[in-house]
C-alpha cells in the first residue's frame, strides 16, 4: 500500500470509531438544552403577569 492509501484507511478508521461517540455527545447536550426550556418559559410567563400597563385604543373616547 502506498502512502495515500494508509493515510485514507486511517482516517476512515478514526471516522467509524468517533461517530458513535459524537452522536452520543450530542444527543447528551440537545437532552441539557431540552431541560433548559421550561425554566425559560416560566421566567417570562411571570414577566408577563407582572406588567401592569393596559393599552387603550386612541379611538375608544
Amino acid at each position: 500500500m502506498n502512502e495515500k492509501t494508509k493515510k485514507a484507511l486511517f482516517f476512515i478508521f478514526l471516522l467509524i470509531l468517533t461517530g458513535p461517540f459524537a452522536l452520543l455527545w450530542l444527543a447528551a447536550t440537545m437532552w441539557k438544552e431540552r431541560e433548559k426550556e421550561p425554566e425559560i418559559i416560566l421566567e417570562t410567563e411571570e414577566k408577563e403577569e407582572k406588567d401592569e400597563f393596559e393599552w387603550k385604543s386612541i379611538w375608544e373616547g
